[in-house]
């Protein structure tokens, strides 16, 4: 059975394909406290506003868990094969999060995969009770106020610190979280 993915949304470019590992709604890292923007999650919004959205999340899901990680990366790589324009980065964790470190691995042996066909592989986590060690040897991984690859912190508009680095809220336009090491970006909490 192919993964559910997308190339692209409103802030990344087409040449991203993105997979999920679950909804907002049902975040691991929201339901143990580990998330400290659930009140203002951005994914969590778009699964109330859109009736669609909840429904493929869940599907994402379903075919993450019921899957091993070879015949994961076996079907990323074959849509990435039939795709006409080049897919240059995989995205994690667009919403959702690792529910056990079982799931850090299998990712890890997904983006090895893809890293081996030149596929940058990245994403995002509220879990710092998990390890990422491995995972971040072929993938950036930003750790929701915490440093993993980089930290990635939201932060009120009015106590953003101009000198540091900030998120232009545009992948297209940007590569902090895909090729940045040791970085705290801070994105305004939206």
């Amino acid at each position: 059975m192919e993964m559910p993915v997308t190339f692209g949304n409103s802030k990344l470019p087409k040449s991203t394909m993105i997979m999920n590992m679950g909804s907002a709604t049902n975040c691991p890292a929201r339901k143990l406290g580990l998330c400290k923007v659930c009140k203002k999650c951005y994914a969590l919004k778009a699964e109330r506003l859109w009736p669609n959205v909840k429904p493929y999340r869940n599907r994402q899901a379903h075919q993450w868990s019921a899957s091993k990680a070879e015949t994961i990366a076996e079907s990323l790589t074959d849509q990435i094969s039939r795709k006409r324009n080049p897919v240059k980065a995989f995205r994690f964790s667009e919403t959702g999060d690792f529910r056990t470190q079982k799931d850090v691995d299998k990712m890890t042996a997904v983006c090895k995969v893809l890293k081996s066909q030149g596929i940058k592989c990245y994403g995002y986590t509220a879990r710092s009770d998990l390890k990422f060690k491995e995972l971040m040897k072929v993938a950036s991984v930003q750790g929701s106020g915490f440093m993993l690859t980089n930290e990635f912190t939201a932060t009120p508009k009015d106590k953003i610190d101009h000198s540091k680095p900030v998120c232009k809220g545009d992948c297209s336009i940007c590569n902090m979280c895909v090729t940045g090491t040791g970085l705290k970006i801070q994105v305004i909490e939206h």
